[in-house]
């Protein structure tokens, strides 16, 4: 096998664990409401028992927490926006996501890989703290 094939390979392996890593991020998200509720509307809303059932059970996760600080620390835009619909929102089917950003499909594929590659470059640099 020669270098650039080896290197290629590494470099998918490097992506496809970025790609898990952001989706056990967006899972982590979604969890965080489970540990502060919203505050209800009105008087009322507070006077009426409290719903009882088991709670979900939420991961806490220091790695996510600093990658979701890297995150807000990114530049607003449209790569920051195609992320988020990506991943946290799970904006499907990509064709009509795509449309809507005005862009390829192919164009939001590296949009979000690109972006996801420097938010988790960023995150690394917070761990090692640079």
């Amino acid at each position: 096998m020669d270098v650039v094939t080896e290197g290629k390979q590494i470099a998918q392996s490097e992506d496809k664990r970025i790609h898990e890593f952001c989706i056990k991020w967006s899972a982590w998200h979604r969890s965080r409401r489970l540990f502060a509720p919203p505050v209800p509307p009105t008087l009322l809303a507070r006077l009426q028992p409290a719903p009882s059932g088991d709670v979900p059970d939420a991961e806490l996760s220091a790695d996510a927490s600093y990658f979701n600080l890297a995150l807000l620390g990114m530049q607003e835009g449209r790569p920051k926006q195609a992320f988020y619909l990506y991943y946290l929102h799970r904006v499907r089917p990509l064709k009509v996501l795509a449309d809507e950003l005005g862009m390829t499909e192919q164009g939001l594929h590296k949009t979000v890989k690109t972006f996801r590659t420097n938010t988790y470059r960023a995150y690394h640099r917070m761990l090692i703290g640079l």
